[in-house]
């Protein structure tokens, strides 16, 4: 068992309760002078002006309700009205007052974070007549309060396009851009740097800042993607906000249950291994949902769940030639394959696939309204995966390498409480967990590892003859949040949220090579976990236990003036502290690093914002932003070596540094919306970052000679980033079946760079040292989007979208026997990337029950796009050292030539340089079906 580490507790909770008791003082003091409540970013609102359609006078309490909702409100004594706390969806409003024919207003769309504006004229009337029913704007094009680049995307809209992931959605947007394994970057920043919500509860996994558990697109009510500057109510990130709305469960029951399945068929069988065995449940994929009344409830408490199965066999593949007990020894010029067997391979050569993934997502909602002001909920989301990489090491050697697991949960529960028509407030309590591990066999233990000296490659191939992976890694993320969210319509131009949000998280993480005792037998050996109280000299274990623990409020007043001009002004207040030691002076103390080390100290930030927008025309509006962001420090890094070994300088140690700084971005951001005609509307955005105190790995030489050279973590590193984009949609109209989107960034993303030998000498003369630009490693210059649909409602629909990147930078290399040139870092760029996706739907209806049959294509021309090069051609199918180089693969390939049973195919050799598993995926074809009711 490892050995236990506690963690020193009492100055962290002084510092963290003493602000947390200012901040609520402040919170309540805020709340009783505005009378308001509390909200997080989950739903909307819905305001306007009920008038006399002769006069234009404003009608005093007339009556407005949300059909199927118990949310309405009364106009004041000008007419004015508004209903707070709508969850996002489509609706139908209705008005009444005495004397005056009642208007029912249709197709009422209200999204998370937006007032839906619905002004309404009623005429006088003698005798009591039935309401007249209106069409409103299912989907407003121009929205007045669009302060800051907002896109809202409801369950409509995934549903009719060829995507199965929200990410896929999410990349189709203006100002986000993917990198080559598939990371979303949005405005220039790094992957990280993006917020997660689900119902206003944050799902980020403080190790790394990724997203800590899966959500299913089929339990998606709606989401919002925050571009680049967000007000005040969101935090701990520099780059964008995604916050997700699932759905809940209405007043009948429903269910869908959708199924595909599908599998590779390309042209390029000269690339990719076995693509010509079509197996047509190589990939397949459930979803189900159910949602209703629970029942004896009265309607009161209802319910929504989902689930998602997906089984992915892949498209890589290996061949079982060797076993990991085979291994190999190098006598001179001679390869001995299998030297404690018979010398020969023992696998059967059957084909493996070798990039496999099997998941299982989960999602339940239980909602009870306990009275017409009163709702509590609860949520979770749960999932799970096991993935195996492909690894072309363990091309012919599949069972040795790892495997990778991973189980995500988040448990809310939440209070609503109205307190009159213009005011309510949210609390939350939640919890949530991030367990992964990666490994070959479970038991550290397992005899089924083999010695590491049987793990040889075959000369100048790669190729493992035999072996196991070694590595045990292991993570636990845990996460306790209470969060107090309010929101107030003190004065009719005026909405005020406030809110307050606790985290405190425990991170668990442990990663070790297995060792042997070579001075034993092989047979039976059982390896040999290094932990540090078995053997001082063991370095390859690690094992540490955190509490950090993470503070911040907000206040933001979004002033609806004039009911055209749109200000969100705001400050948030961040706390973090990290609860680790830190070394004050490693270049000091570069012979002793794990001496004179000193507590971390809690870091403290405020984030003013502001953003506005103004009409210019009838149809079109400006806006402005301008924030500052904070965000954590990935643990993962601070952490890192959290003993400070110096491994006495046999290897280049690495140190982290638990008392950096928060990372900050400054953003501006000044943007155009228009509309032209009914469904027509555009989009231009300009930008700029200008990001400080960004983590990164500096190298760095120390001691009298500078003969000390080890790697610390700094926040010293500084990017910036500019660019404009530009976004063109066209909605279905009532008499056309036509959509489609178009959305083109052209930005520059870059960072500086130093030379930890000018810092040396620098530092000991010091002078400053002089910083260079370069491209970051995930900059694309253009990326362009754009989706096609063509359809009826409930009959059919056709449905594309297709994208074109340029390429990415990589830092030329030429062979040193070709060329003596050195290359700036990131001067090249990789080839450009272009994919269409293509998808095709027919509806039926039969009973009860709506079907539906479709067809899905992905990479439908089946491109070769090249996400990974050879430094020295830029290409992932080519190199030059098949020329320069030729030599070093004919010395193995006599050996391949004389026993072709050993070793693998001579075609290996022939197409060395040509790398599949660098391309996109090829072609994949899909058909399924959907039974709703």
């Amino acid at each position: 068992m490892p050995p236990i580490f506690t963690d020193r507790l009492p100055i962290a909770f002084f510092h963290f309760f003493k602000l947390l008791r200012l901040t609520l003082f402040v919170l309540i003091s805020g709340v009783l002078i505005c009378g308001g409540a509390l909200h997080a970013g989950t739903t909307g609102k819905i305001a306007g002006r009920v008038t006399d359609a002769e006069s234009g006078e404003g009608l005093p309490s007339a009556n407005v309700v949300v059909e199927g909702t118990t949310l309405g409100a009364a106009t004041d004594m000008d007419g004015n009205y508004v209903i707070l706390n709508v969850p996002p969806g489509v609706y139908t409003v209705t008005f009444s007052f005495v004397g005056y024919q009642g208007v029912r207003v249709k197709e009422v769309r209200v999204s998370v974070d937006f007032t839906t504006t619905l002004n309404t004229k009623m005429k006088v009337t003698a005798v009591e007549i039935g309401a007249v029913e209106v069409i409103g704007e299912r989907q407003p094009l121009v929205r007045q309060d669009l302060t800051n680049t907002t896109v809202a995307v409801n369950a409509e809209v995934i549903e009719s396009l060829p995507v199965d992931a929200v990410q896929d959605v999410v990349r189709l947007q203006s100002g986000v851009t993917v990198d080559n394994s598939g990371n979303i970057h949005i405005r220039g920043g790094r992957s990280n740097e993006v917020a997660y919500q689900v119902n206003g509860i944050t799902i980020a996994n403080p190790y790394d800042n990724s997203q800590s558990v899966g959500i299913a697109t089929n339990a998606i009510q709606e989401f919002t993607l925050q571009s680049g500057t967000f007000t005040a109510e969101y935090g701990d990130a520099l780059s964008g906000v995604l916050n997700f709305v699932t759905k809940e469960g209405g007043p009948k029951y429903a269910g869908n249950l959708k199924f595909w399945t599908g599998d590779n068929i390309s042209s390029h069988d000269d690339l990719f291994e076995n693509i010509d065995d079509i197996d047509p449940l190589n990939n397949n994929r459930t979803e189900a949902t159910f949602s209703g009344p629970v029942p004896l409830t009265g309607g009161k408490l209802t319910f929504f769940t989902s689930g998602v199965y997906v089984d992915n066999k892949g498209y890589l593949y290996g061949r079982r030639l060797y076993l990991p007990t085979d291994g190999l020894i190098i006598d001179g010029s001679r390869l001995i394959i299998d030297p404690y067997g018979d010398g020969r391979p023992s696998g059967d050569n059957t084909i493996v696939a070798m990039n496999t993934g099997l998941s299982t997502n989960a999602t339940a909602k239980l909602s009870y309204k306990a009275t017409n002001k009163i709702k509590l909920s609860y949520d979770l989301l749960f999932d799970r995966g096991r993935f195996s990489g492909y690894s072309r090491t363990y091309k012919y050697n599949p069972d040795g390498r790892p495997t990778s697991r991973s189980i995500g949960q988040s448990h809310s529960l939440g209070l609503t409480q109205a307190i009159g028509n213009k005011f309510f407030y949210t609390l939350k309590a939640a919890y949530s967990e991030s367990v992964d591990r990666t490994y070959l066999y479970e038991s550290p233990l397992d005899k089924r590892y083999v010695p590491f000296d049987l793990a040889t490659a075959i000369p100048n191939t790669g190729f493992l003859a035999g072996g196991t992976d070694l590595n045990h890694d292991r993570l636990d993320a845990r996460t306790y949040n209470v969060k107090l969210d309010a929101v107030s319509q003190i004065l009719r131009n005026h909405e005020v949220k406030l809110g307050a949000e606790a985290r405190v998280h425990r991170l668990e993480r442990e990663f070790y090579t297995l060792i042997y005792d070579t001075t034993m037998a092989k047979a039976g050996q059982a390896p040999i976990v290094p932990y540090h109280y078995l053997n001082p000299d063991y370095t390859d274990y690690v094992f540490y236990l955190r509490r950090p623990q993470q503070f911040a409020a907000y206040l933001l007043d979004k002033m609806e003036l004039a009911r055209t001009f749109i200000v969100n002004a705001g400050l948030r207040l961040e706390y973090l502290y990290t609860n680790a030691n830190y070394n004050t002076d490693l270049v000091a103390n570069a012979d002793n690093p794990e001496q004179n080390l000193k507590r971390s100290k809690p870091k403290t930030r405020l984030s003013p914002r502001v953003s506005f927008s103004y009409p210019i025309t009838d149809r079109g509006i400006i806006r402005f932003s301008y924030g500052h962001f904070y965000q954590m420090p990935t643990l993962a890094s601070l952490y890192r070596n959290p003993f400070f070994e110096s491994y006495n300088y046999i290897v280049t140690p690495t140190y982290g540094d638990p008392n950096l700084e928060p990372e900050r971005s400054i953003q501006y951001e000044m943007g155009l919306q228009q509309q032209f005609g009914d469904d027509f509307k555009f989009d231009v955005t300009i930008y700029y970052k200008d990001v400080n105190n960004l983590l990164q790995t500096r190298q760095v030489l120390a001691g009298t000679v500078g003969d000390r050279v080890f790697n610390i973590l700094t926040n010293v590193s500084y990017a910036n980033v500019r660019g404009f984009s530009f976004s063109l949609l066209k909605r279905r109209g009532a008499n056309s079946p036509f959509s489609a989107t178009l959305d083109y960034t052209f930005q520059i993303a870059e960072g500086n760079l130093s030379d930890p030998t000018a810092n040396f000498f620098d530092a000991k003369s010091g002078k400053e040292t002089e910083q260079t630009f370069v491209f970051l490693d995930h900059d694309r210059s253009h990326t362009l989007n754009g989706t096609f649909s063509l359809g009826k409602p409930n009959k059919w629909n056709v449905s594309a979208l297709t994208s074109f990147w340029t390429g990415s930078p990589y830092t030329p290399v030429l062979p040193s026997s070709l060329s003596p040139v050195t290359f700036s870092e990131n001067s090249g760029r990789r080839p450009t990337f272009l994919n269409v996706d293509f998808r095709a739907e027919k509806f039926f209806k039969v009973a009860k029950f709506d079907l539906s049959v479709f067809t899905q294509i992905e990479n439908l021309f089946d491109f070769k796009n090249e996400r990974f090069v050879f430094n020295s051609s830029g290409s992932a199918l080519s190199a030059i050292e098949e020329k320069t180089n030729a030599s070093t693969l004919n010395v193995v390939r006599r050996q391949f030539e004389a026993n072709p049973s050993l070793f693998p195919p001579i075609a290996e050799l022939d197409n060395f340089y040509r790398r599949a598993e660098w391309l996109s995926e090829p072609r994949e074809v899909r058909v399924g079906f959907s039974v709703a009711y």
